[in-house]
């Protein structure tokens, strides 16, 4: 039987954990290191940390906030997103990620990204993917949905899942931070065209949503305002699940 897992998603403005709406309107919302605590606690499996600014290059800052939790939760953290270089991403093994995430990088550069894949080897990197729905048809974004990649996500996956990434993490633009629920119709999508792992982020608002998650064959399910603004929602979506006969795997 499958065993899903749960994550704590915690994009980073300014040093803090901040909630958004379809990546506007940030709203800081606590200290990075005490959410992460929280989290663990709780019963999240693993920890994805990313800047919630469109930037280029990992900052000190940024990497500083990785380092402390590291250093004070023992759970696997991915972190990255805004990464363009083998230093960048040595950087961030350095401060405690156990995984590396290429997003912007991915989709703008896949030479450079192969290289990565090479260099570090692919069960340390992922793909981080940010899609919105258009027309019917689920395009990319990147630099936090400020700019418009061109192109598809079968487009983009039929030309990259060659490249052994260990698995992808996919945030749906469209429902980020609106709690109505996850696109599960996106991931089918992606589930369509991969054999990977994948992570959906992006409209959680209850137990029921990750269990939609879950039957639709996604591996992991990851929130930033649900698990981060309600204190009780990791251990009820965990009990919940396991009520449904489902395997999590902390528990």
């Amino acid at each position: 039987m499958l065993i899903h897992s749960l994550a704590g998603y915690l994009p980073i403005s300014k040093g803090m954990v901040i909630r958004s709406q379809k990546f506007l309107n940030h709203e800081p919302i606590g200290n990075p290191t005490d959410k992460a605590k929280r989290l663990f606690e709780q019963g999240v499996d693993e920890l994805i940390i990313q800047p919630a600014d469109p930037l280029t290059g990992i900052d000190k800052q940024f990497l500083n906030v990785v380092e402390d939790i590291s250093a004070k939760c023992c759970i696997p953290i991915v972190a990255g997103g805004s990464a363009d270089s083998i230093d960048d991403i040595q950087q961030l093994f350095n401060a405690g990620a156990s995984k590396v995430l290429l997003a912007t990088l991915a989709l703008d550069q896949p030479d450079l990204a192969l290289e990565i894949l090479n260099y570090f080897g692919p069960a340390a990197i992922a793909c981080g993917l940010e899609a919105q729905l258009m027309d019917r048809h689920f395009e990319l974004y990147s630099k936090r949905g400020q700019h418009h990649a061109d192109k598809k996500v079968l487009e983009f996956l039929a030309k990259s899942d060659h490249m052994n990434y260990c698995e992808y993490y996919v945030t749906a633009i469209h429902a980020d931070g609106t709690q109505a629920g996850l696109d599960v119709n996106l991931l089918k999508t992606i589930l369509t065209h991969t054999h990977k792992p994948v992570t959906i982020i992006g409209g959680l608002g209850s137990p029921e949503h990750c269990l939609s998650a879950f039957q639709a064959g996604g591996h992991s399910v990851a929130s930033n305002t649900f698990f981060n603004t309600d204190p009780s929602a990791v251990t009820r979506t965990i009990e919940f699940l396991k009520e449904k006969g489902l395997r999590v795997r902390k528990q």
